[in-house]
């Protein structure tokens, strides 16, 4: 995420009042298959073969680049056109995915070259990819299953077969009406894409009201379905509204298996028209804020990309959650978004809030949101502190004209590559006012305001004042005075510089003064500032674990518990020791982990949303361990725990198909 002072470019741009935009050049021709791909599930196996035209380059090439995934092996190919350069390639692996394809004479400049390859493989488990009986998935953004050019994206058609009572479904359109007779599932992606797919025995169910026809494709019939439907229905609705026409024909919620979705590294993944979704996930209620975040991938990160890092996971994750902000608002009211916006919303990941945003920076990760950096912490800065910038940003324009901008944009640039700061620009032109200090404080420094209010009653009258320590926010915000009973007044305050004043008639006796009484403004609190420096070991900790650094983890975690807080008002011990207890299990570490959890589980304070998934780790390692009544009762703890929790966390789910692998042997 390169900068480039956008500042000045917008301010010029609004200068220039109604000067037209250019669209960025739209991409050169991207690569174009023609794919057949037979699933062979009882063998973890497929065996894909077909042909590629790949993009022209400037210069003759002598060596073309493929990746493939480590997955896939028995990889040949045959160079079809340019006649110049026809005949069996040489192939050799370089590193990693990267195939080296040497032709047997240089492709020349300027042309297409066509390419025919085979290759067969898929029996290990790789990032979103499993291939097997209880049902097979697999993403070509996370894992490379077909050849993919450096440009990942392409168009054109892929042929599934499959075992007889296998339901394909797959990015693109379903093309062939006959193929289905003849053992076969075509589908076509006029539109850029990476080819993703899944099979299994699947029951379909399908809702044709709303904007959005919708359908779902389970591994078993539940009793839910209709709920779900109605819910993604719902969620298109609304999103249509603020990011513009769905981009494709339907959407797709296909249950995948939660035990491999475990081992391929998700629960929970999109792909263009579509979304993989665990069975232990399907299991729970449906989850407004998740699905509303994992829709909204569908424009943002699906048919909006962008040109480089600056910028990608703003456009990506962060206008995702705003979208699922917008959702929960409209839906469920203000006080939900609130409690969204502060906290995270009820069995949603509780770190993508404004606390959760607080505590990564008082452990010493916050970043500009222009140009994060691409490591662990970008998704996790996005999803928090991104989501509520957009937010405030959309309150500052007007809803009304923030959605227009959004539908605007998705309309001019889509499957089109896009940058960070031509999403601005046109963002202040629809607006129509300088947004420039609004970009300088919210995406480009980081940090968040941490005002200092003083106050006293003087008769009818109270004063006060706002006081901050620079870089100064400029904020526009509410100021509540309350007293006894429900006597209270709310004023509007614009919060400039080092300090703010100001004065409001009360005609009662005042209590209390709290300035943003509905965190609309992303802001220290003095209670939200002790939490945060209370947790910073167990932040600091989760990073590293979900890095795969588990020894560093655990020596934080360590040393974090030796200074745990009297009186633990922050539930720390218990996450320490849960946090420690997760690493320990990541190295299969069985014993220690369970001496953690029960550690943690007799803490004086425990964490209600953690508490239910504390009790299902628990049962992991007494099934390691093979101690069938301890994972019983820890299954029952576990769904006694997330009831009491509101029934949100999932974990029920999850403990109870813990507790069915283990009687079925698995």
């Amino acid at each position: 995420m390169k900068n480039l002072s956008f500042l000045a470019v917008c301010l010029l741009y609004s200068l220039c009042g109604s000067v037209a935009r250019a669209d960025p050049p739209a991409p050169g021709p991207l690569p174009e298959y023609d794919l057949s791909v037979k699933l062979l599930p009882d063998a973890h196996r497929l065996e894909a073969g077909g042909t590629v035209r790949l993009p022209a380059a400037p210069a003759p090439r002598a060596e073309l680049r493929l990746y493939l995934s480590d997955a896939m092996h028995d990889l040949s190919v045959e160079v079809l056109e340019p006649a110049s350069a026809a005949g069996a390639a040489r192939v050799r692996k370089d590193k990693r995915e990267l195939w080296i394809v040497t032709p047997p004479r240089p492709v020349p400049a300027g042309a297409r070259p066509l390419l025919r390859f085979s290759y067969a493989g898929g029996e290990r488990v790789s990032t979103v990819f499993y291939l097997g009986a209880e049902g097979s998935f697999a993403g070509g953004l996370n894992t490379a299953w077909y050849p993919q050019p450096e440009r990942g994206k392409g168009t054109g058609a892929i042929r599934f077969s499959a075992p007889a009572g296998y339901t394909v479904v797959a990015t693109g359109t379903r093309a062939d009406a006959h193929a289905s007779a003849r053992g076969e599932s075509v589908f076509t992606c006029a539109r850029p894409t990476y080819f993703g797919f899944a099979a299994a025995r699947y029951t379909v169910a399908r809702r044709d009201g709303g904007a959005v026809p919708v359908a779902a494709y389970l591994l078993r019939p539940r009793a839910n379905i209709g709920r779900y439907m109605e819910g993604c229905s719902k969620v298109l609705d609304l999103l249509v509204r603020e990011f513009g026409p769905y981009p494709y024909g339907e959407f797709a919620l296909v249950e995948v298996p939660t035990e491999q979705a475990n081992n391929a590294g998700f629960s929970g993944a999109s792909l263009d028209a579509l979304i993989f979704a665990d069975s232990s996930s399907l299991d729970e209620e449906f989850n407004l804020a998740y699905f509303g975040h994992e829709i909204g991938h569908q424009w943002w990160g699906n048919v909006i990309r962008t040109k480089d890092e600056r910028g990608s996971y703003m456009l990506g994750e962060g206008i995702a959650q705003y979208g699922a902000l917008r959702v929960v608002e409209t839906v469920e009211g203000p006080d939900a978004a609130e409690t969204f916006r502060r906290t995270g919303y009820p069995g949603y990941n509780s770190d993508q809030c404004g606390l959760g945003y607080l505590r990564y920076a008082a452990a010493g990760f916050d970043h500009r949101l222009s140009d994060l950096p691409g490591n662990s912490v970008s998704h996790q800065l996005a999803n928090s502190k991104g989501f509520l910038a957009f937010d405030l940003l959309s309150r500052t324009v007007g809803r009304a004209r923030f959605s227009l901008a959004l539908r605007n944009f998705t309309r001019r640039h889509a499957f089109r590559i896009v940058t960070w700061d031509s999403f601005l620009r046109e963002v202040e032109h629809d607006a129509g006012r300088d947004l420039g200090w609004f970009y300088a404080q919210w995406f480009e420094r980081a940090g968040a305001p941490d005002w200092r209010l003083t106050w006293k009653q003087e008769g009818a009258t109270l004063r006060g004042a706002v006081s901050q320590s620079p870089p100064y926010y400029r904020a526009a915000v509410e100021v509540r005075v309350a007293g006894d009973g429900r006597r209270e007044l709310t004023r509007a305050l614009e919060i400039r510089g080092a300090r703010t004043e100001f004065a409001a008639p009360v005609n009662f006796s005042a209590r209390s003064v709290v300035v943003d009484p509905h965190f609309l403004v992303l802001h220290w609190t003095p209670e939200y500032r002790a939490e945060a420096e209370a947790l910073a070991g167990y932040t600091r900790a989760n990073k590293l674990r979900s890095e795969g650094k588990n020894d560093e983890a655990q020596a934080v975690l360590a040393a974090a518990l030796a200074h745990t807080p009297v009186p633990d008002l922050y539930d720390a011990e218990f996450l320490l020791r849960y946090s420690l207890a997760r690493s320990l299990v990541a190295q299969k570490k069985w014993g220690e982990a369970r001496a953690q959890l029960e550690a943690a589980l007799a803490s004086p304070t425990r964490r209600p949303n953690l508490l239910p998934w504390a009790y299902y780790l628990l049962a992991r390692t007494a099934k390691e361990l093979h101690d069938e009544a301890a994972l019983r009762r820890a299954v029952e703890a576990a769904t006694s725990a997330d009831a009491a929790a509101g029934g949100h966390t999932g974990a029920t789910g999850a403990a109870q198909a813990l507790l069915k692998s283990a009687a079925g042997g698995g």
